[in-house]
């Protein structure tokens, strides 16, 4: 299990310095109430910007414990791969996985020698819609489950993650993405190379924050999708490949 990636704010605490009340030249005499007027302003600056700090610390402290608390739950949450377990579904059956309804299709796969082997695999029954933003930091994990498997016999890797993208595309605000995104990679069992590999992506909303001109774009535990969802969505993804099969 990969750690959570806490890092989930673009921070940029601003100084809260104020002008100071009073500019020196060389040669001029400074009176000490003067001097001591700047020096209140910068300390007064300073505890400012401590103060800000504190904050942020504060909400990365609580952000990080809530996302401890999902990791733990992750841990347990997605079923022993490790026996070759290897569905045998009805082509053209359907199940619900994460909400979105998936159907059992049938495809061949054949390999350099000329060997044909059957690959059923869980699809969405409707097409699921391509995100339409144009996100410039994307694809932060927040949670990250990896395992190498045995996918009907053949060796393969099963990646799940709970991920956020950013889209930085409206002037006016940031809007943070979430889903989660599972990766099945099977390898050809006599070279080692990627033999196939077919990912699912299952949406959990979005959060809109604000362009106001501090550069500082915060999400909160408030902001997440709550943990039923998430853990939803996860299992999901993994329930499609695991009702999927190749023989």
């Amino acid at each position: 299990m990969k750690p959570i990636a806490a890092v989930l704010t673009l921070l940029a605490p601003a100084a809260l310095a104020s002008p100071l009340p009073y500019t020196f030249e060389a040669g001029q005499a400074a009176k000490a109430s003067e001097v001591n007027a700047n020096f209140s302003t910068l300390a007064q600056a300073q505890a400012g910007t401590d103060d800000q700090l504190s904050a942020v610390s504060g909400e990365m402290t609580d952000l990080q414990s809530a996302l401890a608390a999902l990791q733990e739950q992750v841990d347990g949450l997605l079923p022993d791969y490790e026996h070759g377990h290897c569905a045998s579904l009805d082509t053209g059956s359907e199940q619900e996985f994460g909400g979105v309804r998936y159907v059992s299709s049938a495809f061949s796969l054949v390999d350099a020698d000329g060997t044909a082997y059957r690959l059923n695999l869980m699809v969405p029954k409707t097409p699921q819609p391509q995100p339409q933003y144009q996100a410039k930091l994307t694809s932060t994990d927040l949670s990250h489950y990896s395992a190498d498997i045995r996918f009907c016999q053949h060796p393969a890797r099963l990646e799940n993650a709970f991920k956020v993208d950013y889209d930085l595309s409206d002037a006016n605000a940031v809007t943070a993405h979430f889903y989660t995104e599972t990766r099945l990679t099977v390898l050809h069992p006599r070279h080692g190379r990627e033999w196939f590999s077919d990912t699912t992506r299952l949406e959990l909303g979005q959060h809109e924050m604000l362009r106001d001109g501090s550069g500082d774009y915060q999400l909160t535990t408030q902001d997440l999708p709550d943990a039923e969802a998430i853990e939803a969505s996860l299992l999901g993804g993994y329930q499609v490949y695991f009702h999927s099969s190749l023989r």
